[in-house]
């Protein structure tokens, strides 16, 4: 059960909320739905990495720093403020629903089906490597040991 105090704004909204999840829906699919691809792809690359020099390995903290600044920054901005065009969703379901659900007082769930509320959709996965694969095209273009071979014959 939940702990903290609920306002009855807040038990009235997770109670509908809670009566709207599909009855399909299962959390431990949506998790499952998010982390396999996910794993699978990070399998992928490094099963694709092949004697990496100590400045490869060095350049994954910088990396790791950029990501985290944008996760930040795209939850400061994308998901806090409304962005009208393809933004609005995620700022509606972020800041009027998620927010509401979970509270300063009360960021418990009773149940998996409520990760519903808590996981992103399991397309968003796939947006967010479709994102990043320009600048990754242009990082290995640029670094690897066959960008040099491929500008000196374009």
């Amino acid at each position: 059960m939940n702990t903290g105090i609920l306002t009855p704004k807040q038990a009235a909204f997770r109670d509908e909320y809670r009566r709207n999840i599909a009855s399909w829906y299962n959390g431990w699919g949506h998790l499952l739905s998010i982390f396999v691809p996910g794993i699978a792809v990070i399998w992928y690359c490094t099963a694709h990495v092949h004697e990496p020099t100590v400045w490869e390995w060095l350049f994954v903290i910088p990396v790791l720093v950029f990501y985290n600044w944008n996760e930040w920054w795209l939850h400061k901005n994308a998901m806090h403020r409304p962005i009208r065009g393809i933004l609005m969703p995620v700022y509606h379901r972020h800041t009027h629903q998620h927010h509401q659900y979970f509270t300063s007082q009360v960021m418990t769930y009773d149940t998996n089906r409520e990760w519903r509320i808590v996981l992103f959709p399991p397309y968003a996965l796939i947006v967010f490597m479709v994102m990043t694969l320009p600048a990754a095209f242009v990082l290995g273009y640029l670094w690897s040991a066959c960008g040099p071979r491929m500008r000196a014959t374009s």
